[in-house]
């Protein structure tokens, strides 16, 4: 990506105009890669089972933007459906992006017939299969569903994390310091730096506080379960739908302090972390009051369930604080919760630090910073997740210039 980004200039800086797309395909491409076993160049597609002209990230972009026609249509109308209609252009990409994975699906296959299979979730969905755990179109709704959901999501919290690292070059700076005492004179970074991306990780996450990916999370109550509500208790049925307004939770100024809408990384800095740009304001008085969980429970030092749960420093010597259980909820909680979490954090935090090392981020001319806030304020119309509703450009400067 970085090559590609670089290529398009041929001086020190270049305006990425682009970003979402970017950040799309790469995401496409370390999830096909890392959890499908096939790695793919920039421009690459995977192997299919079908005749399609339709490439790997276009197929799963139009699928994206045609699953309502899926959705209500019966697969005979779809295949009538002239290909310049709607119910056309979403048969098309179906059956496009279908032959990839059955393409896929067919590789680890004759890999794992071979004993050529490597250590990832197609193999796990194979090696069900084979022990008769998952039928064909179980495996294949599993490989679809975990793809289409674990690249969207980190691919648009990366692509509002570096619009926002560009309004905020204070925090860039900060992010920078760390990432280049983590590097020293080595060229890349190991797993095993990454419990100490302290400031890259509150970037993370305070960017999926602000931004998260989806507003709400739906759960079932499985027995009678009393929840405290102000004085009281309310004890919700068993088989209660419940819907957890992640949004509302992350922008509640009782959770989060007054300055709950401000996107402000430094929040999950704990104070010994030595960082003049710490500032925490406490729970409201009137939320104490309620008597909800989360007032009881004060933060403590420690790094992210993402990553370790060492309490050790990260560089600099720089803390992480750890919200109290039911306030930051961008993968969920509980046994249900994300199982891609920590492959999210993790290329998030790779791909961050690979792209600060050796560039920063501006604004391009022509954009004010009220501009650029209008459109992240903002929402793409029939998204299934969170996305700005334009592109906005950033300038990927060289910091050797």
């Amino acid at each position: 990506m970085l090559n590609v980004w670089k290529s398009s200039s041929s001086s020190d800086e270049a305006v990425l105009s682009q970003l979402e797309d970017a950040a799309l395909r790469l995401g496409l491409n370390v999830i096909t890669g890392a959890a499908y076993g096939i790695p793919l160049g920039w421009d690459e597609n995977p192997p299919t089972a079908v005749k399609s002209s339709m490439s790997y990230r276009r197929s799963l972009e139009q699928l994206s933007a045609h699953l309502m026609p899926l959705f209500l249509t019966p697969r005979w109308a779809l295949r009538l459906a002239p290909r310049s209609t709607n119910w056309g252009q979403a048969w098309e990409a179906y059956t496009a992006f279908g032959g990839y994975m059955l393409g896929m699906l067919h590789l680890a296959r004759q890999r794992r017939g071979k004993n050529e299979e490597g250590d990832n979730f197609m193999t796990v969905l194979t090696r069900a299969e084979e022990n008769q755990e998952l039928d064909p179109t179980e495996v294949l709704g599993n490989a679809f569903i975990f793809l289409f959901a674990g690249h969207e999501t980190t691919a648009n919290t990366l692509h509002y994390a570096l619009l926002l690292l560009a309004l905020h070059p204070e925090v860039q700076s900060l992010l920078q310091a760390e990432i280049d005492e983590l590097y020293g004179t080595r060229k890349s970074l190991d797993y095993d730096d990454f419990p100490r991306v302290r400031w890259v990780t509150a970037v993370m996450n305070e960017t999926l506080r602000c931004f998260a990916p989806t507003a709400m999370v739906n759960k079932w109550t499985d027995a009678p379960t009393p929840i405290p509500y102000g004085k009281g208790t309310v004890v919700l049925p068993p088989q209660t739908r419940v819907s957890t307004n992640i949004t509302g939770i992350h922008a509640n100024p009782a959770v989060w302090g007054p300055d709950a809408k401000e996107w402000r990384p430094a929040r999950w800095i704990a104070p010994a972390g030595g960082s003049d740009y710490f500032r925490s304001p406490p729970p409201s008085p009137g939320y104490l009051q309620e008597g909800f969980a989360l007032g009881s429970l004060p933060p403590t030092p420690m790094t992210t369930p993402s990553f370790s749960r060492s309490p050790s420093p990260g560089a600099g010597g720089v803390r992480l604080i750890k919200p109290a259980k039911g306030a930051f909820l961008p993968f969920s909680d509980g046994s249900r919760m994300c199982s891609g979490r920590k492959f999210a954090a993790v290329e998030f935090c790779a791909v961050l630090c690979t792209i600060l090392k050796e560039h920063r981020l501006e604004i391009p001319r022509g954009w004010s910073e009220e501009r650029m806030w209008a459109v992240l304020r903002g929402r793409k119309p029939g998204a299934l997740t969170l996305q700005p509703p334009e592109a906005v450009p950033i300038v990927l400067v060289s910091r050797r210039r």
